[in-house]
């Protein structure tokens, strides 16, 4: 009997999931009834043995942690792993095969865990122990029971043979299917395609930018189960009438539908009380898709959904689920709501009756370090690049802040921030001198334009009403700017009055500096706007080091305060004029801010909390600070190779990496690697473009300075893995944008995490300013080295 299929609409997908978790029932219901067959349970039980009635007669299990050895559960035998030879080494190691290998001579398929025994943070080595602990994916090893004191995992054979021609297969069955066509013969791949067994797929049906259907069916063989699914979603299509749109589904199919499949597995039950840290172990957002029953009905997300849908945490991701289901928003945190999870093989048609494209976390399969070349470096570059000069759509040369791939929309006008305006301005240097393109140059100019528009030469700063202070004659102490003085003054976010700061005018200065190395001739007035700049920097110098950051009135939001990611970019300005003008002041200006930036830093830096971490608001400092202060250290080097500078490059460097980085032997998937880890609950993010901006200039100037090796190799794979992960969040074309509505507008920008699509020119700038270093710094026995890099599995 064929299962109803499930449609979905242009927000949600129905799965009506009937029987698709036929098998783990009785399962779970065998463990019960044979329970029940033994004896009745004592009178005087333990308070708490019922919450383990599901962990009944498992026979003998590896017991991991303290809760899964001192289980007392009829017909179960916890064995610890102390007692077996060769466990406790298998489960330190990154494979399971190993483990796999003891756990069989001792005639044991079933491992039983206690969650407690790995924590998240800081994060944990990468091993077949944490994989367990935490719930990742591991081969041979579902987790088919979920809960909050312990997990069963057993042995399972996950889908083999699934070969490109294969998949390929599959999909020609389908659309056969759909168009109402003969099938064909299975000759060629019979042994996969006819194999008896428990087969479950999903099918969806894709024209450009949306989904018009997620469809479910089981059958004892794959291409039954595809067979299945390809009527149901051919009836779904004529029932909610999408002829009336794309035209009769043999046509569509044609020319403008791909067809998608997903081959379910790994299934397993989350049941009784949770928490959030709990569900973030059970649903790797991207990874793992969820089902819940409500009324007689199971409702389904797919794991791609996480992509699609920008949902870029466990939580949004369950949120949609409960919503799609008709309960509360928060009802997965229920204990009596059993929740469901799996994974699938996951593949598509690229384009209408296209070639087969694997899709890992919804989307093309990561790069690999081998990927990583200089030309595929400059080629990200100068399509980052292609970004900004796509998406400056205002005459005044204002740069687009915010674009929203997934919904083909841009930002309201009013989200905008003029530093990050200028950064854009500089990042489009930058890719001029690695991969000029005349197009850029016009782009530069209109956006030097619209900075030059909000100039002003000295005078007193505004008061909350937008007025000059005409009656005050000096500031902090100081005689008012003169007319000398560069102020670019831009009204904040906030809706306060003009406002110049520092940062604008240090990135400023940073693209006018940069333009000389990438072959653009200032003219006299660009020259004259870098020299007021130059004066402005150093007025607003502090008497005690360090510098005041806001040019503002007194009684405004800005006056006297503070951004910890402006001590770096104003010294990183510093050491630029330093190298331009040659003046001593300079020298001693940057020394002086230096000390007093970097005692900061250090007083700082060692205020963890006990599991490791740091409080949100000294995070955010901390971690704003790195990259600029690294980029800085690395340019004032070069003119002055002061030792120091080699020493605080290195500390703010190792610290990121070592705080925050999923580095070769942390990353517990592919598309972590290089990746960095930002706040819990949430997968790596674009802070990784940030940070590797520090740790490229880290190695750039420990190649410089002739740091130690092992110096040296530890920021090059920290920077190469990290230049891996920004060229994973790139859009291109045909690789990861088949669900934009209007992809030409996303290619070369980088996508803000590894679920959430948005892309903004700071994100664009950052990923650029990273890469440059990173191809600066890098030559081909670097890139040799790192390609040997083993990445992440679980086989």
């Amino acid at each position: 009997m064929v299962k109803k299929a499930g449609y979905e609409s242009c927000f949600f997908p129905v799965g009506r999931y009937l029987g698709s978790w036929t098998g783990l029932a009785i399962l779970m219901a065998s463990f019960f009834l044979s329970s029940c067959k033994e004896t009745r349970l004592p009178k005087k039980e333990p308070a708490r043995e019922h919450e383990y009635a599901t962990f009944y007669n498992l026979g003998k299990v590896l017991a991991i942690g303290p809760k899964a050895e001192s289980l007392a559960a009829r017909g179960t035998v916890p064995v610890k792993a102390s007692k077996l030879p060769g466990v406790e080494k298998a489960l330190g190691e990154r494979r399971a095969k190993a483990l796999s290998a003891v756990l069989d001579k001792a005639g044991i398929k079933k491992i039983l865990v206690d969650p407690h025994t790995a924590v998240r943070a800081p994060i944990p080595d990468d091993n077949v122990l944490t994989r367990l602990a935490l719930l990742r994916s591991l081969a041979r090893y579902s987790a088919r029971l979920i809960t909050k004191d312990l997990i069963l995992y057993e042995r399972f054979d996950p889908p083999s043979g699934l070969t490109r021609e294969v998949k390929a297969r599959l999909l020609e069955i389908a659309r056969n299917t759909m168009k109402g066509k003969a099938i064909g013969s299975f000759s060629k791949d019979r042994k996969v395609i006819l194999k008896k067994g428990d087969w479950e797929v999903t099918l969806c049906l894709r024209p450009k930018g949306r989904h018009l259907g997620f469809y479910y069916a089981r059958a004892k063989t794959l291409s039954g189960a595809v067979i299945k699914a390809a009527r149901s979603a051919r009836k779904g299509y004529e029932k909610k009438g999408f002829q009336n749109k794309y035209g009769r589904l043999a046509v569509a199919l044609d020319k403008s539908l791909t067809v998608e499949i997903g081959v379910i597995f790994d299934k397993g039950v989350l049941k009784g009380p949770r928490d959030d840290e709990l569900l973030w172990r059970t649903f790797e957002p991207g990874l793992y898709g969820a089902v819940v029953r409500n009324k007689a009905r199971n409702f389904t997300l797919p794991p791609w959904y996480s992509v699609t849908r920008n949902k870029d945490s466990t939580a949004d991701f369950l949120k949609a689920l409960m919503k799609w289901a008709g309960l509360p928003e928060k009802a997965y945190l229920d204990q009596d709501l059993e929740l469901k999870r799996f994974r699938i093989i996951h593949f598509r048609e690229n384009g209408p009756g296209g070639p087969v494209q694997d899709l890992y976390r919804g989307l093309g399969s990561p790069p690999s370090m081998k990927d990583m070349t200089r030309e595929r470096i400059k080629k990200a570059i100068a399509g980052l690049a292609r970004w900004i000069r796509v998406n400056q759509k205002d005459p005044s040369g204002r740069f687009v802040y915010r674009y929203f791939p997934s919904v083909d929309k841009y930002s309201k006008p009013k989200e905008f921030n003029f530093v990050r305006h200028c950064v854009g301005i500089f990042g489009l240097l930058l890719a001029q001198q690695v991969a000029p393109n005349p197009a850029n140059l016009k782009t530069i100019e209109a956006g030097w334009r619209f900075m030059e528009a909000h100039l002003k030469w000295g005078g007193p700063p505004l008061d909350r009403e937008g007025r000059p202070l005409e009656q005050i004659k000096t500031w902090h102490g100081k005689p008012l700017p003169g007319p000398k003085v560069a102020l670019l003054m831009y009204k904040p976010s906030d809706g306060g009055p003009p406002v110049a700061k520092m940062g604008a005018a240090a990135v400023a200065i940073l693209g006018l500096t940069q333009a000389e190395k990438s072959g653009v001739e200032l003219t006299p007035e660009k020259q004259k706007l870098l020299d007021g700049l130059a004066a402005f920097v150093e007025y607003m110098e502090r008497d005690e080091g360090g510098f005041y950051h806001y040019y503002a009135g007194p009684g405004t939001s800005y006056y006297n305060w503070r951004n910890s990611i402006y001590p770096g970019e104003i010294l990183y300005a510093v050491a630029r004029l330093y190298g331009k003008y040659k003046d001593e002041k300079w020298k001693k200006i940057f020394r002086k801010s230096m000390e007093t930036n970097m005692k900061w830093f250090k007083e700082r830096m060692d205020k963890r909390r006990p599991d490791g971490l740091y409080e949100e608001r000294l995070r955010k400092e901390l971690v704003q600070f790195q990259p600029w202060i690294a980029m800085a250290m690395e340019e004032m080097y070069r003119h002055d190779p002061d030792p120091r500078y080699l020493e605080n490059s290195n500390l703010v460097s190792n610290w990121i990496i070592d705080s925050y980085q999923f580095t070769p032997g942390k990353a517990p998937y592919p598309d972590y690697l290089g990746g960095y880890f930002k706040v819990a609950f949430e997968v790596p993010a674009m802070h990784t473009f940030v940070y590797t901006e520090g740790t490229a200039a880290s190695f750039m100037l420990a190649k410089e300075a002739g740091a130690p090796r092992e110096v040296q190799e530890k920021f090059r794979t920290a920077a190469l893995t990290a230049a891996r992960f920004i060229i994973q969040q790139q859009v291109e074309k045909g690789r990861n944008d088949y669900y934009f509505p209007n992809p030409e507008l996303a290619w070369g920008g980088v996508r803000y995490c590894l679920t959430h699509n948005k892309q903004r020119i700071d994100y664009t700038y950052h990923a650029m300013s990273a890469l440059y270093r990173v191809f600066m710094a890098t030559d081909q026995a670097d890139l040799a080295a790192v390609s040997k890099i083993e990445e992440p599995g679980w086989d």
